[in-house]
């Protein structure tokens, strides 16, 4: 990873009989009798493992919009069951009901949230997964509060996913992020909430 958190593309592509051999272990690997939990660090793992190794075989690129349907990709593997970039990300979403899990899935380009700078493990996950979400909740470069407009904007991927956030329309964000916000930083609820266009270049 680069010290912003994204893949060093040129340095996996140098590696790529690495990636190639990582791919069959995560093809492979079987769960049975593992816990829930360690089952969310697996696919986590595996989720974002898997769009490097999908920009790895793009590489050079320079954003995901090069690559038509990147997230439809070929399928692949994961612990025997057969899945692309997209259906595998919803079945993350979907299984788990975790909404923070949304800022540990890495979706290439620069709105995307950072790719955890190790991996996953069973031990601590709902407590990494909280400290990553206020990570990025607190992050003035993903959420952008405007205190002169009373206005609060949003990494556009937080609409794509809202249902999975457990609100009803976009200003119901307001208490979810409160709920991750340093107290110095809590949002009022008088502020509007809007989204911002994702930006789908790699730099």
């Amino acid at each position: 990873l680069t010290k912003k958190g994204k893949p060093d593309l040129k340095e996996c592509y140098i590696r790529k009989a690495e990636v190639l051999g990582a791919r069959q272990v995560i093809a492979y690997t079987k769960l049975d009798g593992v816990t829930e939990e360690n089952q969310k660090a697996f696919f986590i793992n595996a989720y974002n493992f898997s769009v490097i190794a999908e920009l790895n075989e793009k590489f050079p690129i320079h954003s995901i919009e090069e690559v038509p349907d990147f997230f439809n990709s070929k399928p692949f593997t994961v612990a025997g069951l057969e899945f692309n970039l997209k259906t595998l990300r919803s079945y993350i979403l979907k299984r788990f009901e975790d909404p923070r899990i949304h800022f540990c899935l890495y979706l290439g380009g620069l709105s995307s949230p950072k790719i955890p700078t190790h991996a996953f493990s069973h031990i601590g996950v709902s407590q990494e997964l909280t400290k990553i979400t206020k990570g990025f909740i607190n992050d003035s470069s993903y959420v952008k509060v405007k205190n002169r407009s009373k206005l609060v904007l949003l990494p556009e991927f937080m609409k794509w996913g809202i249902s999975d956030f457990n609100v009803k329309d976009k200003q119901e964000f307001i208490p979810f992020l409160n709920k991750y916000r340093s107290v110095e930083h809590k949002i009022s609820s008088s502020y509007s909430v809007d989204y911002y266009p994702y930006s789908w270049k790699m730099q």
